[in-house]
């Protein structure tokens, strides 16, 4: 949910039935609360939809004026994470050396975030889920996708007009 207290926020924004994927998929290793089907997990009041809108809007809605915001789509991060650094790194004043942005980049690829996460299994010995583009898919139906995408449309379209916006003033 939005913190009144934080000055600087990125805000990295994602099509939210991946979203959904992805935290059901890391709930299932570390909720004490089992979820056994996707379906009851969307649906669910504290963890599924309603959750990701009431956190979603909460930020596009926060009324705070001095917060600097930089909402960015994880698919446009993937698609172009040079350019997308460069954006945020101009919005927030960092002076990044092209060097520097080339060292984000890379370090943000997923050959090196599997090559950290593994390496951080070796110092804990406790951590045996694996987060980076793991191959264990959580099957989703196309009704479960359709109910995300009709429970969602506002944002959606919010995200998009926003995105789109950010391309006109740009070009």
């Amino acid at each position: 949910e939005f913190n009144p207290h934080y000055q600087n926020v990125i805000y990295l924004a994602r099509n939210p039935a991946s979203v959904m994927k992805s935290y059901f998929k890391f709930q299932l290793h570390h909720s004490k609360r089992p979820f056994i089907e996707f379906s009851d997990f969307i649906r669910d009041q504290s963890f599924g939809v309603v959750a990701w809108k009431r956190h979603f809007q909460s930020w596009m809605n926060h009324g705070k004026n001095d917060l600097r915001l930089h909402v960015l789509t994880y698919e446009a991060l993937v698609q172009d994470p040079s350019k997308q650094l460069d954006l945020l790194a101009k919005n927030f004043g960092l002076g990044w050396s092209n060097r520097t942005l080339s060292q984000a980049v890379k370090g943000a690829s997923e050959e090196e975030m599997k090559r950290s996460e593994s390496l951080s299994k070796v110092f804990n010995p406790t951590n045996s889920f694996s987060f980076v583009k793991s191959s264990e898919a959580v099957p989703i139906s196309d009704v479960d996708i359709r109910w995300i995408e009709e429970q969602c449309k506002e944002e959606i379209a919010f995200i998009s007009a926003y995105t789109d916006k950010i391309c006109r003033e740009l070009a």
